[in-house]
């Protein structure tokens, strides 16, 4: 029986979409056993440095932005790419708005988190630990480098660069959705599950609209150097620092509620001409069978950190 034009054109997304699933896929594969090599290594030859918190960056740098992304970029050459239109050049202003509207909705999505996580320590039978809670601890200067810096650059250009590039074909809503989706489950906690889901489609949005990750960027190492800031200052003894940094960002969420409320009914999707609906199209990418590989161990390395790391 002949295969209609719908049918071949699923069969062609279904084919992207798993090969973006296997190369992700390939990307934690390599970045843990680095990690896991790495740690074997300095417990043999040289273990006084395990306790050492350059080798704990280098551990967490290193084996993802190196070796993970470098896998990735064999896996996904030769994917076709769209050709990109001129996009929408942003003002400061409106990246400044952008960036309140990101950490609104981050809140937001906090609260969901801290509502997700009472269940789960209920059925666990204590707290869930959370493991960002570690840069508190951390160095000042290279937490401010590697997370303030480093990973927006290099986690932009893996999710909001490479991969809209191979996926802008099918659409403006697969590379929103495909690009959160994917960015949320290689944290591999529930901590940042949902906020970076929310977190990852905003930037993926300002992505397809401007055809640039340099506004993504930007709005990434302002939430994160924020993070950074609030972790030190809430553990400190400077209660009138703290009480400052307090008021400033609440100001700057209760604004980004407000820009987020104006601008919700701007926001709209070019998802090109297809006779596949846009939710066939999600379907199609979901049930991918790299996508799904992806999606199971990443699901089982977040019920591991949950039930299984104090």
């Amino acid at each position: 029986m002949e295969e209609t034009d719908k049918q071949i054109a699923q069969k062609t997304m279904k084919k992207a979409f798993s090969r973006i699933g296997w190369a992700m896929t390939a990307l934690i594969a390599v970045t843990y056993a680095t990690q896991f090599g790495l740690s074997r290594l300095m417990k043999y030859y040289i273990p006084q440095f395990l306790n050492n918190e350059v080798f704990w960056w280098i551990l967490a740098t290193i084996p993802l932005y190196i070796f993970g992304l470098g896998v990735l970029l064999l896996a996904v050459r030769g994917m076709p790419a769209a050709k990109m239109t001129e996009g929408k050049d942003l003002t400061a202003p409106q990246i400044g708005a952008l960036t309140c509207i990101t950490l609104a909705l981050s809140v937001a999505g906090g609260i969901a988190t801290l509502i997700l996580n009472g269940i789960l320590g209920l059925i666990k039978g204590s707290p869930v630990a959370d493991p960002s809670s570690t840069i508190e601890n951390m160095s000042i200067i290279p937490t401010f480098l590697v997370v303030g810096i480093i990973a927006p650059v290099v986690e932009e250009y893996i999710f909001r660069g490479i991969l809209i590039d191979k996926l802008r074909a099918y659409g403006e809503a697969i590379c929103v959705f495909a690009s959160a989706f994917l960015f949320s489950l290689l944290h591999g906690n529930s901590y940042q599950l949902i906020s970076t889901f929310i977190i990852g489609a905003v930037l993926a949005y300002v992505t397809v609209k401007t055809n640039t990750i340099v506004y993504a960027i930007l709005i990434h190492m302002s939430n994160n150097i924020l993070a950074i800031i609030a972790a030190r200052i809430t553990t400190t003894q400077n209660v009138f620092g703290a009480a400052v940094f307090s008021v400033f960002t609440m100001a700057l969420i209760i604004a980004g509620f407000v820009f987020f409320g104006l601008s919700i009914k701007r926001i709209s999707l070019d998802n090109g001409r297809n006779s596949i609906s846009v939710w066939e199209r999600l379907r199609v990418f979901i049930l991918s069978p790299g996508v799904m590989v992806y999606t199971i161990i990443n699901l089982l390395l977040i019920v591991f950190s949950i039930f299984f790391v104090s």
